[in-house]
């Protein structure tokens, strides 16, 4: 299997969200939509926590990896960030189904 940029690709059955572009720098002939930002406007629905959570680095290990306290707290600072945005989209979801 190909995973590209560490992700794996969608499979039949996955749930996700995604944000999508019909603009595309690519000549095919005919029409089509394309991930923006490739894999980072992809959000697959986790059913244990019952959100949105979109693929991203493997951060518990970039933590183990960290050697200065300076980078853990960057590190942590994605974390954050990163569950800002799962959040936001798990919201945006929501209040569309309501």
């Amino acid at each position: 299997m190909i995973i590209p940029d560490g992700h794996r690709p969608s499979v039949k059955g996955d749930e996700f969200v995604a944000f999508l572009s019909s603009d595309s720098y690519f000549n095919t002939g005919f029409d089509f939509y394309e991930f923006i930002a490739v894999y980072q406007s992809k959000f697959k629905y986790n059913k244990i926590n019952k959100k949105f959570i979109r693929p991203s680095d493997n951060f518990t290990e970039m933590l183990k990896e960290a050697d200065t306290l300076d980078e853990k707290k960057i590190i942590k600072e994605e974390i954050k960030i990163e569950k800002e945005i799962n959040d936001h989209v798990t919201d945006l979801v929501e209040e569309t189904v309501r």
